[in-house]
């Protein structure tokens, strides 16, 4: 089981640690990145107050990160000595998955006159096609 303050300090330094901006935009919609913008800056605010932890922060926006574990328990300190912080930083994170662009499960299926057409791949652009489709009842 994935720990979730780990994904929640993955998500704060998404940008840091992806080759890019663009990379981003790739894999998030517009409003999650903006999301994502603000849990990186509430939790910069909440730890801002531990050297180490700063310290850690900076090396992770420069995409070093010897120090993930050391800046996981600060957070997980934090978090729990402060539930409404948990809160927060937890229903953001899970508004960021909402907007996230992977592994989406929308498909599309076009049917020209007895060619069928389905694309389930929307950033790769796939296509599939399929001459036949045979639908069976099974009871």
């Amino acid at each position: 089981m994935i720990d979730p303050v780990s994904s929640i300090l993955t998500l704060a330094f998404t940008k840091s640690l992806e080759t890019g901006a663009s990379e981003l935009t790739k894999q998030f919609t517009n409003t999650a990145i903006a999301k994502i913008s603000n849990l990186r800056k509430i939790i910069w605010q909440k730890l801002s107050h531990n050297s180490r932890a700063t310290t850690a922060m900076e090396k992770l926006d420069q995409g070093k990160t010897e120090d993930w574990n050391r800046l996981l328990i600060y957070l997980k300190d934090a978090m729990e000595d402060d539930p409404s912080f948990a809160t927060q930083l937890q229903n953001l994170a899970l508004e960021i998955n909402e907007g996230k662009l992977e592994g989406s499960a929308r498909q599309e299926q076009t049917n020209y006159s007895g060619t069928n057409f389905q694309n389930s791949d929307f950033q790769s652009e796939k296509l599939y096609q399929a001459n036949e489709i045979n639908i069976t009842n099974q009871i």
